[in-house]
């Protein structure tokens, strides 16, 4: 309100209040952090318009205020919402597929895979594998011509049900895996194929294996 009074530029404006918005992040004041960031994204909406990009990088950082806050749903929610927009962003041609030069070729792209990363982390470590499972059947029906985050959580989930002996949801998920792929001569459904073959043998079903 005093920066207000005071006819400080706008612009100014909304460099204070992301920066208080860090401060109370800092001190502990969840709300009032996330509060102080939508009203400078509000602010930056109504003085100069706020991109694509710009939309994404606010909703990271309000993010990142509710995993301080532990609040991992709406978290996880906020995530997917700006892999899709961000998947959105990259798929130039609008063909489903995310190759590697569409990916590489902007920061779209780089932050897409870094989000991506970020949203792998914070499931883990709020223990939610269903949220993890659905993640990678998302990566795996996207499409990538060098696929790399979904294949590396595909691991780490099957792993993680096997250690826990739950060989009927490794089963379940690697089938579901296979399912969501929409091309069976991809790498992704090579490797799922090769992990079910895996879990197969593991079990003694031999037949169903063969």
């Amino acid at each position: 309100r005093h920066v207000r009074d005071a006819a400080v530029p706008p612009v100014e404006q909304i460099t204070l209040l992301c920066a208080l918005g860090d401060l109370l992040q800092a001190l502990g004041y969840y709300d009032l952090a996330v509060s102080m960031l939508r009203r400078g994204r509000d602010l930056e909406e109504r003085v100069l318009g706020v991109s694509q990009m710009r939309r994404v990088e606010y909703l990271l950082m309000e993010v990142r205020v509710l995993l301080d806050k532990r609040e991992y749903e709406q978290a996880r929610r906020i995530y997917g919402n700006v892999v899709m927009m961000l998947t959105n962003i990259v798929d130039v041609d609008k063909d489903g597929v995310l190759t590697y030069e569409e990916l590489r070729a902007s920061d779209a792209g780089t932050m897409l895979l870094d989000t991506e990363e970020e949203l792998m982390f914070m499931l883990w470590q709020a223990g939610s594998l269903d949220g993890l499972e659905e993640m990678c059947l998302v990566m795996l029906a996207r499409e990538e011509d060098r696929p790399t985050n979904e294949l590396i959580l595909l691991d780490m989930l099957v792993h993680t049900h096997v250690e826990r002996n739950d060989l009927d949801r490794a089963d379940d998920f690697l089938r579901r895996c296979l399912a969501a792929v929409p091309n069976e001569v991809s790498p992704e459904y090579v490797h799922a194929m090769s992990r079910l073959l895996g879990l197969l043998v593991y079990r003694e079903e031999f037949a169903e294996a063969a």
